[in-house]
């Protein structure tokens, strides 16, 4: 697939990242400003992507680097390409103390989106 990162729109960025992460074996949900993004068709534009995972930042590099996105230090990625930035904050997932663990997914033609 030919991506050109600098035209394509947020969600068929997340789709496209967290399809190729789940082929190579890390599952992520989509938290923060990018999510909010997603939900408020862009009412809201954030241009981090966070994922959570509990996949370690070793696992995750060479996977982002065939996409082209070069870990800049901890758990920060970017591409020259890409506007947006893509970030793994610690897990778990939560809202405040309270973790979450139930999660909605939205399916598009370039992956589904956690």
């Amino acid at each position: 697939m030919n991506i050109d990162w600098q035209k394509a729109g947020i969600k068929k960025l997340v789709a496209i990242i967290s399809a190729h992460l789940q082929k190579n074996g890390i599952e992520v949900v989509l938290v923060g400003g990018a999510c909010v993004s997603l939900y408020s068709d862009n009412q809201y534009m954030s241009y981090d992507i966070d994922l959570i995972t509990e996949s370690s930042i070793r696992k995750i590099i060479p996977v982002l680097e065939e996409l082209g996105f070069k870990n800049t230090g901890g758990r920060l990625f970017e591409n020259p390409q890409c506007k947006f930035l893509i970030d793994f904050p610690a897990p778990p997932v939560s809202i405040g103390d309270e973790p979450i663990s139930k999660f909605n997914n939205l399916k598009t033609r370039f992956g589904t989106i956690c």
